[in-house]
This record gives structure tokens, C-alpha cells and sequence, in this order.
């Protein structure tokens, strides 16, 4: 049993900061094709020990995206390989932040059952998409034409006064391209993938990657919209005039010689991409922990270090001025990048943290169960306004 729990340890030393499980939700087949603060860099994760047995009370079963947690619960005949067991369980830990960690065992075993192919797909998806109403130009082409009258005897056609010019395109607030309804739940097929991949080869580059996807979280679009109309002007031109002895004199003329400009309307453009992304905590936060992929944004508290693992107390978003309480699993002392400040977090729902007879003593957690969450990646972030111009693609 010691050597079975060094086995366990081992694997998630290996692991801290890189697991997750599949969201309960659509697939992203169904997410249309897809801009922040840079995350942290991490360390390189240490290539990964033996697959462990998975510990007792670990029930062998299937993530979400259907791979077999066992050679035996493959179809006779499939020649699919058995998936990579990353982690098969933890132990419950007491005195943690005055309470005990209970781990769900629906949480395990958790597999390495996605490809890196699959992760590039969904770091492709999640760049925010180029605005279709301007083509990513962040402006919008206009034209006016005011045909006058003829101006007898110069002219004996009208004549047509045309303007052209460009608007700050409406849809995309100028920044030319945008945060569309689906990308908060592309995300998290993201953070699914990434955490259902094994760790070797690009792992280390695509978790980077994925952590500047969650950047992207902190921005917080703000234009303003100025709308153009033509309005025609009057000045001076050449003519020519008659007099009574039936010559022809040079001369000048007042009326209208031209189109230009002026403001019409005024368009107030925000997008907050945190609260697009906000509904995926708010509706995961009370479920059964087990193992599900989540991600959030969320003030850290001071971090703790008990038995051997790294915990830090968070303060997740759940409403303009609203907040919950979350348990970080940050990994270890020796392979973890603690969040300060406010994160945009993707990981995990392992399990609970609940309150013990001290509970009520300072230092506790909370006098209520709190969710536990394992990190996967993490990027500090700063809300603020993004200028309008043509923004990077991140990781690209």
C-alpha cells in the first residue's frame, strides 16, 4: 500500500497543473470555426512514471469522451489501445485549512484518451473570430450621391456630387474581430483536451498556448461608434453670364458644390469577455463534483501547503458583485505556479473541501463545503480596455 501511494504521488508531481476531464456538454463539432493578458510561463511538466494502479475505492471508469479505462471494458476485437492512466486516485486528506479534502472517486481514473492534434484543433477555435460585417478591417466602406440640377449655361445634364468614406464598423467595436456567443464553451473543450493529454512531446508549448487563450479572458472591449452621414455644402463656382447685348461674361455663383461629412449617431460598443464566460461557473459550482472540466475567474487568498500538496483559497466570480469560495489544488511545492491576484482558471472538480469540529476556528476555509478544484492552467489576468487596433493572434 506505501509503495502503491509513492506510485500515486509520483504521477501527480508529474502532473500539477496539467489534468482535467471532459465538460458535460455538446461537442464542439457543433461550435462554429473561431482574440488578453499572457498567462505565466510554466515549467516544462517531468516526463510521466509508469501509469500507477489505481488506488482503492477508484472506480475503472470512462471519460467522457468514451475511451476505455480498462483492456477489459474494450469491445472484442477493438484494436483501439488502452488509453494512458494519468492519475487512478487520491486519498482524502484531513487538516487542510482547518477541514478535510474528500475526493470523489467518480473523479478517476483520469486518462490520457485525446491527442495533440486535437488540442491544435481547439487553440484554432478559441482566437476569437474575424469581424464578418467589416472582413477584419475594423472599418466599414459608406457612399452617398446628391444629383443637382443643370447649371445652365455651363451644364445641360444634372450633376451627380458623390462621397465615400468609412464608418468604425459597429460589430465589432473597431477591433476587428470578435468574441462570438459560442467561444466561452470552445474554451472549455479546450481545457478538456489539454487535460486528457498525455504529457510528452509539444504538451509543454500547447499548454502554454492554452494559457493565453485563458488570457483572453481579462479583456474588456469599450468603443465608441461614431456614425457619419453626407450633408451637402454650398460655395462658389465658375459660370458664365449672359447680358442684354447678348455676350458671354465670365463670372462666379453661389450653391451647393459638394458632399461632407457629419456626425450622426453615437454607438456605445462593450464586450466584458468575463462575463461571457462567467455562466460556465456559475452553473458548475453547486454540481457533484466528479471530475468535471470548469473554468472560472478568481481572486487567490494565501496559499498553504499540506501534505505535500500546494492549496490556495480562492474567490470565484459568480455575478457583477457576487463571489463563491473555491479549494485550488495547485500541485506541489516542488512543480507549481501558484495564480496572484485575479486568474482565469480552467481545471477540475475533484471533490469537496468540508468543515471539521474546529472548522469555526480562524484560519478555516469557510463553515461550508467548498468545492475543490484541480488546476490545469492558469493566467493572471487585468480587466481593462483593449485599444482598438488590429490585435495579435496569441500562439500563433
Amino acid at each position: 500500500m506505501k509503495g502503491s501511494r509513492h506510485l500515486l504521488l509520483g504521477a501527480l508531481v508529474a502532473l500539477a497543473w496539467s489534468v482535467g476531464v471532459s465538460p458535460a456538454a455538446a461537442s464542439p463539432a457543433d461550435a462554429p470555426a473561431a482574440p488578453g493578458a499572457v498567462s505565466p510561463s510554466l515549467p516544462a511538466p517531468p516526463p510521466p512514471p509508469a501509469p500507477p494502479t489505481p488506488g482503492p475505492g477508484a472506480a475503472p471508469t470512462s471519460s467522457a469522451s468514451g475511451a476505455p479505462a480498462d483492456a477489459s471494458s474494450a469491445p472484442p476485437g477493438s484494436s483501439k489501445p488502452k488509453a494512458e492512466v494519468l492519475i487512478g486516485s487520491i486519498p482524502d486528506l484531513a487538516g487542510v485549512l482547518g477541514g478535510k479534502v474528500e475526493f470523489a472517486k467518480e473523479a478517476f481514473p483520469i486518462l490520457a484518451d485525446h491527442k495533440e492534434a486535437e488540442v491544435q484543433r481547439m487553440l484554432l477555435l478559441t482566437v476569437p473570430q474575424t469581424c464578418s460585417a467589416c472582413g477584419g478591417d475594423g472599418k466599414i466602406g459608406k457612399k452617398d450621391t446628391l444629383v443637382i440640377p443643370p447649371r445652365a449655361p455651363n451644364h445641360l445634364m444634372p450633376i451627380p456630387l458623390t462621397l465615400n468614406w468609412e464608418d468604425t464598423c459597429s460589430e465589432c467595436g473597431g477591433f476587428r474581430n470578435r468574441f462570438d456567443p459560442k467561444w466561452p464553451q470552445r474554451l472549455l473543450f479546450l481545457v478538456d483536451y489539454l487535460a486528457h493529454t498525455a504529457r510528452t512531446g509539444n504538451f509543454a508549448n500547447l499548454r502554454a498556448r492554452a494559457q493565453e487563450r485563458l488570457a483572453l479572458i481579462g479583456e474588456n472591449r469599450k468603443s465608441t461608434v461614431v456614425k457619419q452621414r453626407a450633408e451637402p455644402f454650398n460655395g462658389t463656382y465658375s459660370t458664365t453670364f449672359t447680358d442684354a447685348n447678348g455676350r458671354r461674361h465670365p463670372g462666379t455663383a453661389y450653391g451647393v458644390i459638394g458632399l461632407k461629412t457629419v456626425p450622426d449617431k453615437r454607438i456605445a460598443f462593450a464586450v466584458n469577455v468575463a462575463d461571457m464566460v462567467l455562466p460556465l461557473w456559475t452553473a458548475a459550482k453547486d454540481q457533484a463534483p466528479k471530475g468535471q472540466t470548469v473554468v472560472f475567474v478568481a481572486r487567490a487568498g494565501r496559499r498553504a501547503e499540506v501534505g505535500g500538496w500546494v492549496w490556495l483559497p480562492m474567490g470565484a466570480r459568480t455575478g457583477p458583485d457576487t463571489t463563491s469560495r473555491i479549494l485550488l489544488l495547485c500541485g506541489t511545492p516542488q512543480a507549481s505556479d501558484v495564480p496572484e491576484g485575479v486568474s482565469a482558471i480552467g481545471g477540475l472538480m475533484v471533490g469537496r473541501w468540508v468543515p471539521t469540529a474546529n472548522s469555526g476556528d480562524s484560519g478555516a476555509l469557510d463553515v461550508s463545503p467548498v468545492p475543490v478544484v484541480m488546476a490545469v492552467a492558469s493566467a493572471t489576468i487585468s480587466v481593462q480596455t483593449s485599444p482598438a487596433s488590429k490585435d495579435k493572434r496569441p500562439g500563433d
